[in-house]
């Protein structure tokens, strides 16, 4: 059942909006069953132009305006009590274990230390079952607080101003052995939905907080989540368009599991004030099997790993995301950034386009280097040349870097019998990027980072930047990047082409061997600027169409910039804190 154009709760008009009416995409029509499968190529890339865009015909939200119109006065009574509940005919009970086998409202107030909700569909076949919380606090020694199966739809309703909780066991105890669902302290094998304007807090003790097997759509209410495992999950999807989240987690925060169905896997945020942290070992704040689509919402992430990580897509056109805290910010195979406002503070990369390919190290000293492994027989990987000059000269007439060993053999093999030069790394990660002008030292794998529209994006990388194993194009917005401080890691990283044409970049970050600045073909002036940058530094770059201002947070030595009012004629004064200045007048290329 698709959503319908008009809803009866406001909450779920912005999805609906969003979801009507959207057409599939090239990158989706796949004769594949798997919605993972990597693009073949570059040229096989379609970047969807908008969120709405990317939304695949066959994905829907299943449920209708009937389904969220909500009738208080007809719903039945459940009132929990330890020495007694109370309920109604139609409902089960069997010491403090309370089944609803039939389709209908229900509210439910008072509280179990030691019991279960159990919403069993299976006489039932279908239908809907709507549980209007009510000062509910309900807490289970050997399963989950609320279990639902069977039916087609569980709709959670908040009652309004009410305080609810739910807690699940520290260890299950299933019937079967064998058994392993389920395995959140609220758990739904059909659709679930959570709206009302009460509260809720959920404690997964024992793996997840809330699960659903189907979709799972949240549209209102204040909603906290601890989790010893992953905190909200929905299978095919998991949208959320209102309401205060809040989500602490061991494992992933918010996610979606499908990685098999077409349409399937997604994260769809579009409203909501959202608030992740994840404290295990490599753990999400956002992850998608398919892809992560972000239209509006504020979302606070701090996290082990990728702050956002989508399979497939991640586009983000409105809304507020900021990341205080994350290995990577963004990760991806097609990032697409085209509005909101976008903070990303990272250990390693800010933003991260890969498809996949290439095996990549998680150590943090080797941030971003991803793509490849050195052989560890001392030669170097095929297709790299092994003519090296043996006096140090590169040619056209360059030199090493200062510092840097000059006693290359010519037949390939490094010095030593396979041992890496001293003061390059030697844990056989190679470095990305690749000559100026667009990284072409390194294959070029099926991925993109496109930023356009009004996007306001601010990244602080211990690692690259802004690291695209494959192309990078920049058409609007504002970019502005506060790189790692010395190579091998860059401001921007991009194996493929590296094109501006609009919005406005400014790149600070290492300079070096490894810089990778705009093809020269780009059709928007830029400049690659060497400058010898501390903390409390002030850049000022004026051009044709005034002047743009940036203070320095950390060491750098060059800039990449570019602007649609850049000009030709170009000063770059950098002011210390002392008030000294000096003043250099760069190379202006493209345009």
């Amino acid at each position: 059942m698709k959503l319908q154009t008009r809803l009866a709760i406001a909450g779920l008009a912005g999805l609906s909006l969003l979801l009507y009416g959207c057409t599939t995409s090239a990158s989706n029509d796949d004769s594949s069953e798997s919605n993972t499968e990597p693009a073949t190529a570059v040229a096989d890339l379609v970047v969807p132009e908008s969120v709405a865009a990317a939304l695949a015909d066959d994905l829907a939200i299943n449920l209708a305006d009937s389904d969220l119109a909500v009738d208080f006065d007809s719903a039945q009574a459940i009132e929990l009590n330890d020495a007694g509940s109370q309920v109604p005919s139609s409902v089960g009970l069997d010491g403090s274990t309370i089944t609803i086998e039939q389709a209908g409202t229900y509210r439910l107030s008072g509280s179990l230390s030691d019991g279960q909700i159990v919403v069993d569909g299976a006489g039932a076949g279908s239908g809907q079952v709507t549980l209007i919380l009510d000062g509910v606090s309900i807490t289970s020694s050997s399963s989950a607080a609320i279990f639902a199966k069977g039916f087609d739809q569980l709709l959670i309703v908040l009652a309004d101003g009410s305080t609810n909780s739910l807690t699940d066991a520290l260890t299950y105890v299933y019937a079967d052995p064998a058994d392993t669902e389920p395995d959140a302290a609220l758990f739904s094998n059909c659709d679930l939905a959570i709206t009302g304007e009460g509260s809720l807090a959920v404690t997964g003790r024992a793996g997840d907080g809330i699960a659903s097997k189907d979709q799972l759509v949240v549209t209102s209410g204040q909603i906290s989540v601890t989790a010893a495992d992953d905190g909200i999950k929905g299978r095919d999807l998991l949208a959320i368009n209102g309401g205060t989240i809040s989500v602490d987690s061991t494992g992933q925060g918010i996610k979606a599991t499908n990685d098999t169905d077409l349409g399937a896997g997604y994260v769809l945020i579009d409203g909501g004030e959202i608030t992740v942290n994840t404290n295990g070992e490599a753990a999400d704040c956002v992850n998608a099997a398919s892809d992560v689509l972000i239209d509006g919402g504020s979302l606070q992430l701090n996290c082990t790993d990728d702050a956002i990580h989508a399979e497939q897509r991640l586009l983000i056109d409105g809304g507020s995301v900021t990341v205080g805290g994350a290995v990577e910010g963004l990760e991806s195979a097609i990032i697409a950034l085209g509005g909101g406002q976008i903070a990303l503070t990272a250990s390693d990369d800010g933003i991260n386009a890969t498809d996949g390919t290439m095996t990549e190290s998680n150590d943090p000293d080797m941030g971003g280097w991803g793509g490849g492994q050195m052989p560890t027989d001392g030669t170097l990987p095929e297709g790299m040349p092994t003519d090296f000059p043996t006096d140090g000269s590169f040619p056209g007439g360059g030199q090493m870097p200062e510092g840097m060993p000059t006693d290359f053999p010519t037949d390939g093999t490094f010095p030593g019998g396979g041992q890496m030069p001293e003061g390059m790394p030697t844990d056989g990660a190679m470095p990305q990027g690749g000559p100026a002008g667009g990284g072409a030292m390194f294959a070029v794998q099926a991925a993109a980072v496109v930023i356009r529209g009004d996007v306001e994006l601010t990244i602080d990388a211990g690692g690259d930047g802004i690291d695209s194993n494959g192309t990078m194009e920049i058409t609007g917005g504002t970019t502005t990047v506060f790189g790692p401080t010395g190579e091998p890691e860059t401001a921007v990283d991009v194996n493929g082409d590296f094109i501006v044409s609009g919005g406005t970049l400014v790149a600070l970050g290492a300079s070096g061997m490894m810089l990778v600045t705009p093809t020269e073909a780009s059709s928007q002036a830029w400049f690659s600027e060497d400058l010898d940058l501390t903390a409390g530094d002030r850049v000022t770059v004026t051009g044709a169409g005034g002047a743009v201002t940036v203070d320095v947070p950390k060491q750098a030595g060059n800039l990449i910039f570019s602007s649609a009012d850049l000009g030709t004629t170009v000063t770059v004064e950098v002011t210390s804190s002392d008030g000294s200045s000096t003043q250099v007048i760069p190379e202006v290329k493209g345009g």
